[in-house]
């Protein structure tokens, strides 16, 4: 029996792209052992045919580790992202989640705090975004 477990790593970097192809979130840092990883969120761009949008795709370090629908929280604070997954994320078997510190500066913060919104459109209980002082 696998026993579930979450992912950690500090992200030092990230971002949140829009273009006519996708909307793009990602965050980029190192974990505990020096390991690099990435946490991205994709979803279609708002123009899109809704009969097109298959929801937020999430990818952890490889494509072969992604999946639509499969995002059951999301919760973002200055410090810390959080994101619970609903099901198994292709080949990372028991992972439930990930927790990711930000070591992020305030420009980038806001980018990625203004981004999630576009991505979790329509889903407003799967987002929560805590306020900053």
């Amino acid at each position: 029996m696998t026993v579930p477990r979450r992912v950690t790593f500090r992200a030092a970097d990230g971002g949140f792209v829009a273009d006519e192809d996708a909307l793009s979130w990602f965050l980029v840092g190192a974990d505990a052992a020096g390991v690099e990883h990435y946490l991205m969120l994709q979803r279609s761009p708002e123009e899109e045919d809704p009969s097109e949008d298959w929801g937020v795709h999430v990818e952890f370090d490889d494509q072969i580790n992604s999946g639509y629908g499969l995002v059951l929280q999301c919760r973002l604070s200055r410090e810390q992202l959080s994101l619970a997954l609903s099901g198994r994320l292709a080949r990372l078997v028991g992972v439930e989640g990930f927790d990711v510190a930000l070591a992020l500066d305030d420009a980038l913060y806001r980018q990625i705090q203004s981004g999630l919104p576009r991505i979790f459109r329509g889903m407003p209980d799967s987002l929560t975004i805590a306020e900053t002082r």
